[in-house]
């Protein structure tokens, strides 16, 4: 069943005090002046080439986007020096929090303004929203950001391969979390440093609620796919008779170990896999010579950016279990993905505990880029995963490796 998503109007949004600088929504009057950062040759080095008109800036900053976010002008003393904003990755899900920001005036730069600006943001996140996890992705060329956000208190959790495209050249990411028991440390060094108790950084009016919609996302039905066909096993996507199923394998104590409690119900069932939720996803049953094994999905993390996919897979019967059926279930989403759908780069995340995963997850060509903390949320738990890629150019000498272990052409 397909969805619509309504996203927030970005500019919907009460201004943010600290205690030296305010960061308040930006508007259509402060296009001009970004247009003016974006040219700056420090800011393209890493943001890329700026917009060419003002219609486009007003695309960047004042038009919604694929994920709930929100840009704000930073201002010191009433004078504006630079850009910063938040996002949540999912709209249903808004534990967590990304957050951006560049410095843009020249002369700011080097005064601790963004150290500042990330703090201010930082504290409203944390104390306001309630958010138990923000992340920062800067490129690990940019030594001085990565030093800024240290200093505020973000830990590197894994240098990220191939995580967005600045105009012809694909950037990696250092992934960096700070968690919410971390902040109270955080801020008393910020206290300590700047002898300022930054205790102003309540909005200057009552939260908004934030419920103007902006943008209307439709998103495809998971089931509206074609059938993709490996040389062992057949991918098909899920239909309302396999929900009694999904539900069985979904209370095998295998599966909930890294799975989770089961639904409780059908409709619980039917909700997870036959509607779509935040992004574009599909869900598979995978069958070998006709016989259920278990499920595989995947998805783009962002509506409009089909070029990264993430996946996810299970092997629900017990017996099928330790039989090769998971590496050839990844082996076969991946091929569609890499050589049908053309994407350049695909993911997996498993619990770090789930070694066996991990193991069937390199045998198909995966590489670890490192631990992700907080990663998501397992029942009553908070999970950490290893984030794991494969790019576009390292899918031929899986796919051959593939061959070689099998003795069959992979060509279906």
């Amino acid at each position: 069943m397909a969805r619509v998503v309504e996203l927030p109007d970005p500019t919907d949004h009460e201004p943010i005090q600290g205690p030296r600088l305010r960061l308040r929504p930006v508007a259509a009057d402060d296009l001009p002046l970004l247009m003016r950062w974006l040219a700056d040759p420090e800011v393209q080095e890493f943001y890329g080439l700026p917009p060419d008109s003002l219609a486009e800036a007003h695309d960047m900053y004042l038009a919604a986007l694929d994920v709930p976010g929100w840009k704000f002008i930073v201002e010191d003393e009433g004078r504006p020096v630079g850009e910063i904003q938040y996002y949540h990755p999912y709209e249903s899900e808004r534990w967590s929090a990304g957050i951006d920001l560049f410095i843009g005036e020249p002369g700011d730069r080097n005064r601790g303004l963004g150290t500042e600006a990330v703090r201010t943001l930082l504290q409203y996140l944390f104390e306001t929203i309630g958010v138990n996890l923000v992340t920062i992705g800067p490129e690990p060329a940019n030594r001085r950001a990565i030093r800024s956000y240290e200093k505020v208190g973000f830990r590197k959790d894994a240098f990220v391969r191939r995580t967005f495209k600045v105009d012809d050249r694909w950037v990696d990411a250092m992934h960096m979390t700070m968690l919410n028991e971390e902040w109270p440390a955080a801020k008393a060094r910020w206290e300590a440093e700047t002898g300022v108790a930054p205790s102003g950084t309540a909005p200057t009016q009552a939260p908004v609620r934030r419920d103007q919609v902006a943008r209307l996302i439709e998103l495809p039905d998971p089931t509206d796919h074609e059938p993709i066909q490996g040389p062992r096993v057949r991918l098909r996507p899920v239909t309302s008779e396999d929900l009694p199923l999904l539900l069985r394998w979904l209370a095998d104590p295998g599966v909930q170990e890294f799975c989770g409690l089961p639904p409780a119900s059908l409709a619980e069932v039917h909700d997870t896999y036959l509607v779509a939720e935040d992004v574009p996803c599909w869900c598979f049953i995978i069958e070998e010579e006709g016989h259920p094994v278990g499920e595989i999905q995947y998805w783009y993390p962002y509506a409009s950016e089909c070029w990264s996919a993430g996946i996810d897979i299970f092997i629900g019967a017990a017996g099928d279990r330790d039989r090769g059926l998971g590496t050839e279930a990844v082996r076969t989403l991946l091929q569609h993905l890499f050589e049908i759908k053309g994407v350049n780069r695909a993911t997996i995340d498993p619990e770090v505990g789930n070694r066996r995963a991990i193991r069937v997850y390199q045998r198909a060509g995966y590489r670890i880029d490192g631990v992700i903390r907080r990663n998501d949320r397992v029942d009553d738990r908070w999970v950490d995963a290893v984030h794991m890629t494969i790019l576009d150019e390292e899918w031929p000498a899986a796919k051959k490796a593939w061959d070689t272990e099998t003795g069959w052409s992979p060509a279906g």
